[in-house]
């Protein structure tokens, strides 16, 4: 599992050179025909990709942002990426890991894996911790991965890179752990054009 996990943290971080800006080799601000002609036309379809199904939906969501989202493969491990846009220009970009246990325990286990690759790529995290919205397993450490998946636990790191902040999160949605990493512009510019977005977005809903 380590061994698998390595090449989809590998293929994540070769996708995001956070450290000179950038998402999959393409820069901050990049359009989408730039994405495309890198990453091709074979998009997921949210109404007929299993991948696109609650609640891995909400994950990949960003409400006010266009978006591409492709599937990928690192060994056995199955993953997805999207490429989010404001104003036509790349801002954002997200992997999911999208494997699956039988035992809740080894989501935890990847977690803690993936975070160990991510500091030896980009250095310790500014952020590192655990949460707990309800404690009731707190004392029962065979019961963790379950508190994940019912929303009562959840883990986090946070790292700032010039340009870049990466937030590597895993947490529950409807009784299912959740595994991504986001990588997000914090050029001035593409905050501006985020805001914007979502403020169009919440004006066209009220």
């Amino acid at each position: 599992m380590v061994v698998l996990l390595a090449f989809a943290v590998h293929l994540c971080v070769s996708y995001a050179q956070a450290q000179i800006g950038d998402f999959r080799g393409l820069p901050w601000g990049a359009s989408k025909d730039d994405v495309i002609k890198v990453e091709g036309n074979k998009t997921l379809d949210r109404s007929t990709t299993p991948l696109w199904a609650a609640p891995s939906a909400l994950v990949l969501g960003s409400p006010g942002l266009d978006s591409l989202v492709y599937a990928g493969k690192a060994g056995d491990l199955d993953c997805v990426y999207a490429f989010y846009f404001a104003g036509d220009k790349l801002v954002q970009g997200r992997c999911v890991f999208s494997e699956k246990h039988t035992d809740a325990n080894l989501y935890i286990d990847d977690f803690q894996a993936v975070n160990t690759l991510l500091t030896e790529e980009y250095g310790k995290p500014e952020e590192d911790g655990m949460m707990w919205s309800d404690d009731r397993y707190k004392g029962d450490r065979a019961n963790w991965g379950k508190a994940v998946a019912e929303g009562h636990l959840a883990y986090h790191a946070l790292r700032r890179l010039p340009d870049t902040a990466v937030m590597h999160q895993m947490r529950g949605i409807n009784n299912e752990p959740l595994h991504a990493i986001q990588y997000e512009s914090m050029i001035k510019e593409h905050l501006d054009l985020v805001r914007e977005a979502r403020e169009k977005a919440k004006a066209k809903i009220r």
